[in-house]
């Protein structure tokens, strides 16, 4: 609880948004002031940015982008003033925090006694269904469903230890309600059915198998899964062991795919990472720009903490940036996920609403990561989103998908850029004693580039593109780089152009024919174009065109040469 002076203060969002100061209910005005407080109440402790505060309390639609900020101070101001002595509202780099001490939210109550194995209790806690005097939709969708799906998974392990304690017959009129409100919840079915058994229902428990093999092939098109099709032989059988519903063991699923070779650095993003997905059932999002390694992380981060998600961990690409494709449909993205946890392709419902229910209820109650790679907008993302407290989702992406309700959002930056030649032997891994063998990196980079005298940090950036996807062979460098070539002109002491060496003496000092004015004036226009700066305009590129090109500067050019 938060203590003011010598009063506490309390927060409620399991139930209508309440906040107590003391013995006095302190009120709230409706509006976005309501919202604004929400939205930090669910996201405790973290800091969340004035961009996406914007964008959820004007539903991506702001009066005045322009303005907008400067807007959302107002409702800030308000909600402080409307909070008198319970403000808790701070500001923060890029946004604002709502600083809730432990025991002061309902919520952290709800699952630190979750933890405890006091689900009785922490049930108790619940008022309704959360935050239901908010006005919003997003908010409901995104942020109040994941809160649902969490109160149903601790309400069926309250049921499991009552079924353990010996409250069978207690339990059948409360699973009847809950199965007619969750039809597609397997899990309640079978506790029904183990309660309906044990109450000496046995022909009751064979119906309510039936029932519920009915609703999945009309709602979904698939059958029971093996846990509730295993009880129901068993009570053909008579053969039904004490305890609780098991769930049937599963083989952990490894569909991430292995950590980059290449991959070295990232420990402050690697951290952030660590932190981000401590809460249950959290949403992350790794952005950055195009090729700066958001993949490498990703993959780096998930094979480092396969001991976090025992049931296994699930990658897709949604391929929501590539050139020769269009991004993958939500759709198709939720059959490749079903097939992956084991539901056979003839069973895929054909809708998408039904493929993601049928996902959402397979997910439940597994300790999953599920990377989803390389996303193009929020729309991409949402439907796949499972919405359980016991699935960790890592989202990557160019953008920073607002609509998105991330729990956080970590930024992968570019390294550092440097010429020195130190830079390009910590990117690949070589000392500095070592010489590069021909066959490494930076030399099959150099040859595929064609010899050109890149910097160190583009060199090494070509060595190092597998920080982005698997390393690849020089083969597959791109053309761009390889036509430099014939395009690249370089004035060290190795290599000159034909043009050049026709004018000047060779390295054994043979003296050649002199070559016109003409040639000279060609030959410098030539070097003066490859190598002009990337960022002058094209009038500039045009002047030093036209000053290259003169016979006074061509002279200076070619007799300026050495062998």
């Amino acid at each position: 609880m938060t203590v003011v002076g010598k009063t506490t203060t309390r927060f409620n969002v399991l139930g209508p948004l309440e906040v107590w100061h003391g013995d006095v209910l302190v009120p709230i005005p409706a509006g976005r002031s309501r919202l604004l407080l929400a939205i930090l109440l669910l996201r405790a402790n973290q800091p969340v940015s004035a961009d996406e505060l914007v964008d959820r309390l004007w539903d991506g639609e702001a009066p005045n982008p322009d303005r907008a900020k400067a807007t959302l101070q107002m409702v800030v101001r308000r909600l402080r003033q409307s909070l008198g002595p319970a403000k808790v509202v701070r500001t923060a780099v890029g946004g604002y925090v709502a600083d809730v001490p432990p025991g002061a939210l309902d919520l952290h109550r709800f699952r630190e006694l979750a933890a405890a194995g006091k689900y009785a209790e922490a049930l108790e806690l619940w008022r309704g269904e959360p935050l239901r005097d908010v006005r919003s939709d997003v908010l409901h969708q995104v942020e109040v469903a994941p809160l649902l799906e969490e109160y149903l998974v601790v309400l069926e392990r309250r049921i499991d230890a009552d079924l353990d304690a010996g409250r069978a017959g207690d339990l059948v009129a409360e699973l009847r309600s809950l199965t007619g409100q969750h039809p597609l919840r397997e899990r309640f079915w079978g506790q029904l059915m183990l309660a309906l058994y044990r109450s000496d229902q046995q022909a009751a428990a064979l119906a309510a198998f039936r029932a519920v093999r009915a609703t999945l092939v009309e709602e979904l098109g698939v059958d029971p899964g093996p846990m509730l099709t295993d009880l129901y032989h068993r009570i053909l059988r008579d053969d039904v062991p004490g305890g609780s519903v098991v769930m049937p063991s599963r083989q952990a699923l490894r569909h991430v795919p292995p950590e980059v070779s290449l991959f070295v650095g990232r420990e402050r993003e690697l951290a952030a990472l660590d932190e981000a997905t401590l809460e249950p059932g959290a949403v992350v999002l790794l952005h950055g720009i195009g090729g700066v390694g958001k993949t490498a992380l990703a993959l780096s981060w998930a094979n480092r903490r396969r001991d976090r998600f025992g049931d296994g961990d699930l990658h897709v690409n949604l391929h929501g940036f590539d050139a020769a494709g269009r991004p993958v449909e939500p759709a198709s993205a939720a059959e490749a996920l079903l097939v992956s946890l084991g539901v056979r392709p003839e069973d895929v419902p054909a809708g998408l609403a039904e493929r993601t229910t049928l996902l959402r209820a397979t997910m439940a109650g597994r300790r999953i990561l599920l990377v989803l790679d390389n996303a193009a907008d929020s729309d991409q993302v949402i439907p796949l989103l499972p919405g359980t407290p016991t699935v960790t989702v890592l989202v990557t992406s160019r953008n920073q998908l607002r609509k998105l309700a991330a729990h956080q959002r970590v930024t992968c930056a570019a390294p550092r850029s440097t010429t020195s030649a130190g830079s390009t032997r910590r990117s690949t891994g070589t000392t500095r004693r070592s010489k590069p063998s021909s066959g490494g990196w930076r030399s099959r980079c150099t040859s595929a580039i064609g010899g050109w005298r890149a910097s160190s940090s583009r060199t090494s950036a070509a060595c190092t593109s597998g920080l982005d996807s698997t390393p690849s062979p020089s083969s597959t460098i791109p053309a761009r780089w390889r036509s430099r070539r014939s395009r690249t002109m370089t004035t060290g002491r190795r290599r000159r152009t034909s043009t050049s060496r026709s004018a000047c003496s060779a390295s054994t000092g043979t003296r050649r024919r002199r070559s016109t004015v003409g040639e000279r004036a060609r030959s410098s226009r030539a070097m003066a174009t490859t190598t002009t700066p990337r960022g002058l305009s094209a009038s500039s590129r045009r002047r030093r065109g036209r000053w290259a090109g003169s016979p006074k500067r061509s002279r200076c050019c070619v007799r300026g040469s050495r062998p």
